[in-house]
């Protein structure tokens, strides 16, 4: 893989799990570790890299998870919004 990709999966990486730790601390259910789970999944998928497809939908899943952990940030950011 490109460097520019390790470092998105890093960067990704950190912030999906980042999350899902506070997520999982603040009382929730199984589905964090699920999250992880399917984290780790599409790097795996990245890694295999079967004529490009694989490399494109692992990435594909790390970006949507990248966003939908990003959007579970908004409460800590603004925590006076309605």
């Amino acid at each position: 893989m490109s460097k520019n990709i390790q470092l998105f999966n890093l960067i990704a990486g950190l912030i999906i799990i980042g999350m899902m730790i506070q997520v999982i601390l603040s009382g929730s259910n199984n589905l964090p570790y699920i999250v992880i789970l399917f984290y780790i999944l599409s790097y795996w998928l990245q890694k295999l890299n079967f004529k490009g497809i694989t490399k494109f939908v692992g990435l594909t899943i790390t970006f949507l998870l990248l966003i939908w952990s990003l959007l579970l940030m908004f409460d800590f950011i603004f925590p006076f919004s309605p």
